[in-house]
């Protein structure tokens, strides 16, 4: 029986390989899988990072209500970061 499934999964693959391919797609899939590099993936999480940082200073120095009544803290800042990013 797993050597049944396995072969129609097999020609399946074979022919989306041999008959539903195109170049475009090909370099879209290239460029879309070096974004997970071991390199560039860290500096996602940092832009991330960065960006929810500004965020949440904009709309803190605005006087908006995030997390709390209290003043500004970088060290709350970090552990939500932190905690979202995991």
């Amino acid at each position: 029986m797993i050597e049944a499934i396995t072969n129609f999964d097999v020609r399946v693959l074979d022919f989306i390989r041999d008959h539903l391919r195109f170049s475009f797609g090909d370099a879209v899939f290239k460029f879309v899988t070096h974004l997970a590099d071991p390199v560039i993936a860290p500096l996602w999480a940092l832009l991330f990072v960065v960006i929810g940082a500004m965020v949440y200073y904009s709309r803190h120095k605005r006087g908006e209500r995030l997390l709390d009544e209290r003043k500004f803290d970088f060290f709350r800042l970090g552990v939500t970061m932190g905690a979202a990013l995991i």
